[in-house]
């Protein structure tokens, strides 16, 4: 998992850019700056999580300046996951990464030998592709800057020519690929999505849903509320599943089971609520195997998840 993360937070640095203030108007990295983004599945099930990635300071690092970073994951219960440390700096050929470590102490980082450039301003051009190595954490990536001008729709916003990043990533020792992914960034913004598989997580997306630009340009975006019904989990299930959604404004809420005839069989909630997180249970203990459709009415919003039950 440890592997991953760095590969989570070196990935917020391979972004190219199209016009020529340089790479890191795709990545603006100064202390005071911070990007938080939000996934409702992870781990190969229905986990929501939060990764923040903050610029705290900086550090000596061989003789050098470089900005630290720290990355900080937890479920939305509050639970740590992992947390991490980057150390990196930038030059006229884009941004370099210095050393990665497990806490804020520079001692107790792993110093690479040479630093690598991680998001060069050469990937400024759609097609471009670069490659580097980290022999110290046995890491090869393979990067392509896909396209200049996506649009990319998340909770903090509409983000309008985005770069789209395409990686994958191999271990030197045995060419094993660990990780691919898409990431897209923003201008002024930095990652705003960041999608793909690994072989410790399975399928991910995360979304950004806070942000702020540090102390160059003081401003902050936060994501508004919206109502979402989560995909039940476990699914399938042979017994118990559970049913979460988020109300962003005091809403009446019915979340109803009907089958595949469209006949109601069973009623979740049906209550006023406020605004929050929710979760519900649903015991398909008496029911037969096949699939069935929960829904949700929240005001004029609706949505519907199918659940499948397996005996």
């Amino acid at each position: 998992m440890r592997m991953l993360l760095f590969v989570t937070v070196l990935l917020m640095a391979t972004a190219g850019v199209v016009w020529a203030q340089g790479a890191a108007d795709y990545w603006p990295w100064h202390v005071g700056h911070y990007w938080i983004q939000h996934s409702d599945s992870f781990g190969g099930g229905y986990l929501p999580s939060t990764n923040t990635f903050y610029v705290e300071g900086t550090d000596s690092i061989l003789g050098e300046e470089c900005l630290r970073m720290s990355q900080e994951m937890k479920t939305d219960g509050d639970s740590l996951l992992e947390s991490m440390y980057i150390w990196g700096q930038s030059d006229t050929s884009g941004i370099l990464w210095a050393a990665w470590g497990p806490t804020s102490d520079p001692d107790s980082a792993t110093i690479f030998a040479t630093p690598a450039s991680f998001m060069p301003d050469s990937a400024l051009n759609q097609g471009y592709n670069w490659v580097y190595d980290i022999p110290e954490m046995d890491w090869h990536s393979e990067n392509v800057t896909e396209s200049i001008s996506e649009t990319v729709v998340v909770p903090a916003g509409t983000f309008n020519n985005c770069l789209e990043i395409s990686t994958v990533n191999s271990w030197i020792s045995t060419g094993d690929t660990f990780e691919t992914r898409h990431a897209y960034y923003a201008q002024h913004i930095g990652q705003v999505l960041n999608d793909g598989w690994s072989e410790s997580w399975g399928n991910f997306q995360w979304e950004l849903i806070e942000y702020n630009v540090g102390a160059d340009e003081k401003k902050t975006k936060v994501a508004t509320p919206r109502f979402s019904l989560q995909q039940n989990y476990p699914n399938p299930f042979g017994s118990v599943t559970t049913i979460s959604y988020i109300l962003p404004i005091s809403e009446h809420v019915s979340i109803k089971v009907y089958n595949v005839a469209g006949v109601e069989v069973a009623t979740l909630v049906d209550e006023y609520r406020t605004p929050g997180k929710y979760s519900v249970e649903w015991d398909g203990a008496g029911f037969s195997s096949g699939i069935y459709l929960t829904k949700i009415v929240a005001g004029n919003y609706t949505e519907t998840k199918k659940a499948i039950v397996l005996r």
